[in-house]
């Protein structure tokens, strides 16, 4: 896809704000995994849309009791939300979506179903559990 903000070029105002956005949620996320005990490994990607440019963000690989967990942000410009992060499991290959709406997340299934669970702590915990159960 063609980017109008090449890594070299400046970042947009658009982009900066999206970056914090996703940055506090992967914090949250990476706090959240260590907290339950469960080891935590981050490392970096490179998305490139048309109107947010090109930029770097965090991927987490969450060890659980019960398997692996990514935590893989997919981008801002994505249809019918102001963006997504993908949450999936190994060995179950289930996988949930944390779409930004509205300026909060709301957990969906793959199929757009919200899940209705109020985005934090216990819901990413609880989460993992079902993501996770054989």
């Amino acid at each position: 896809m063609a980017t109008k903000n090449p890594a070299s070029a400046a970042p947009t105002s658009a982009q900066t704000a999206w970056v914090s956005v996703l940055a506090k949620v992967i914090d949250d996320i990476e706090a959240w995994a260590k907290a339950s005990s469960w080891l935590v490994s981050r490392k970096e990607k490179t998305i490139s849309e048309e109107h947010t440019g090109t930029y770097a963000v965090p991927v987490l690989d969450i060890k659980t009791p019960g398997g692996w967990v990514v935590v893989d942000p997919i981008g801002r410009e994505v249809l019918g939300c102001d963006g997504r992060i993908d949450i999936y499991s190994f060995p179950t290959l289930h996988r949930v979506l944390l779409v930004r709406e509205h300026g909060g997340w709301v957990l969906q299934t793959e199929s757009g179903l919200p899940l209705h669970q109020k985005w934090g702590r216990k819901a990413f915990v609880t989460l993992v559990g079902d993501l996770t159960a054989a």
